[in-house]
């Protein structure tokens, strides 16, 4: 019974009536009878009963009822039928290799997460080590290095500033918070907008030049993607300083973990802030007399690789799909690096106990805009804690909102690089005159092996960042 069954999932046994309707010659006649008596003989040992062949015409060997019996009326002809099948299937899948889609998604995730938060020995972001580092790196390959640790970091947090409880858990949990429209913000910060407020006296764009400016227009009906809307703003409203201005502005590149406020016993993270724009000090240009005050200021004044000094103004931008909330909790975090910088220089003029100045105005800004809307803000620290308001709001497809504005854009440019910068330095010369305060930062310029300047992040070497 078992080898008849055997034989009826492999190929079907031929029919009765073509072997009684076979033909043969006289010359061969005896040997077909030969022939008949044995196939005769062999199907009637192989067949099964009548009553078992009606049954199994009745399933007609169906693959639905290849399955554990349920009717006990069947049990004793279809479970042997079953074990020939589950052997059948057994053997076909001991030999076939298999998949597990969960062991490749968790190897992924794992390898994602490890990528994302590797640092180097300065503590910067980076991505997991090339295969060429096993060798050793060149300077020459320094500028792929830092473009690959760049897109790293902003992946990273990319993924965080997502999360529906980042602005609520992480970011306040790390003493940073964006104000209600209802609340008061200090009186120095109220002077501080009323100043970036003010008309100014450098020509501008005309409204019917706004009007007529297609690529603007563009932004809103072709639903234009973040690369779209970085490329028309980074050159129509955000000017790139020239390499001998006081200014400098650095494009996605991650700020150090150094400049990000943290609170220890928080057990939340804080994504590492990759700005779209952030706009800080030229070491040279800004600091000619001071180069061995920031030396021994250590890394306090480094903001990412570019050797950015003490930034204050930094850009999200997004696309149409993108989400301008996504955007306020970088600028959130951003924005209170920027503060968190200069506070600490102002904890260095308070320990000084020299009261010549008065601490420095740490107050930063910030942008997140689409093609369509942009949202300014204003952080400051008050009470070791970091609040974010919102300045205003602008349409940016209305020319008068559009010039309103690049005006404020402009004014908050002439702020950092005048009022701002100046307060710094005075802060400088007061901790570091006299001969005790520029021996002690001699001493530590000597102390560091091998010395650096504002070149040498540039050749990507890196340093290190003081815990």
């Amino acid at each position: 019974m078992l080898m008849w069954q055997r034989m009826a999932f492999s190929s079907p046994p031929q029919p009765f009536h073509r072997i009684s309707q076979q033909t043969s010659s006289p010359t061969t006649a005896k040997s077909q009878f030969s022939k008949k008596s044995r196939n005769a003989t062999y199907l009637s040992e192989q067949s099964p009963t009548c009553e078992e062949d009606t049954k199994l015409k009745e399933t007609d060997f169906q693959p639905k009822s290849i399955k554990d019996p349920v009717n006990p009326a069947y049990e004793s002809h279809t479970e042997s039928v079953y074990s020939v099948v589950s052997e059948w299937l057994e053997s076909i899948d001991s030999s076939t290799p298999t998949e597990s889609n969960d062991l490749v998604s968790t190897q992924l995730t794992s390898s994602a997460l490890n990528m994302f938060n590797r640092e180097d020995a300065n503590a910067f972001a980076m991505p997991p080590a090339p295969a060429s580092a096993v060798s050793g790196v060149s300077v020459g390959n320094a500028a792929s290095e830092l473009s690959a640790r760049s897109a790293a970091s902003s992946k990273s947090a990319k993924r965080l500033v997502q999360d529906r409880s980042y602005r609520s858990l992480n970011l306040v949990s790390h003493n940073i918070r964006l104000r209600q429209p209802h609340e008061e913000i200090p009186e120095y910060i109220a002077r501080l907008i009323n100043e970036i407020r003010q008309d100014r006296v450098s020509p501008e764009p005309s409204l019917d030049s706004i009007r007529q400016d297609s690529a603007l227009a563009k932004l809103e009906w072709a639903a234009s993607s973040e690369s779209e809307v970085e490329k028309y703003f980074s050159t129509k409203v955000f000017p790139d300083p020239d390499p001998n201005e006081s200014l400098q502005r650095t494009d996605r590149h991650p700020m150090a973990p150094h400049t990000i406020p943290k609170v220890a016993t928080s057990n939340y993270k804080l994504a590492t802030p990759v700005p779209d724009i952030l706009y800080g000090y030229n070491r040279d240009m800004a600091f000619p007399r001071h180069t061995v005050h920031l030396l021994a200021t250590e890394t306090e004044s480094i903001a990412n690789s570019q050797d950015l000094i003490y930034p204050f103004f930094d850009i999200e931008f997004k696309g149409e799909d993108g989400s301008l909330w996504e955007g306020t909790n970088q600028c959130l975090a951003g924005s209170a690096s920027c503060v968190n910088m200069v506070e600490a220089l102002n904890d260095r003029l308070e320990e000084s106990k020299n009261n010549k100045v008065q601490p420095i105005d740490s107050a930063a800004f910030s942008v997140t805009m689409s093609g369509t809307e942009a949202r300014l803000f204003v952080t400051w620290k008050e009470n070791n804690k970091y609040s974010m308001a919102k300045v205003e709001s602008f349409l940016l497809q209305s020319p008068d909102h559009y010039l309103k504005f690049r005006k404020l854009l402009r004014n908050i440019l002439d702020w950092g690089r005048n009022r701002r910068l100046s307060e710094i330095k005075g802060v400088l010369d007061v901790i570091f005159e006299g001969d005790g305060g520029r021996s002690g930062a001699s001493e530590r310029v000597k102390s560091r092996e091998p010395p650096f300047d504002g070149s040498s992040l540039r050749k990507g070497k890196r340093l290190r960042v003081r815990e």
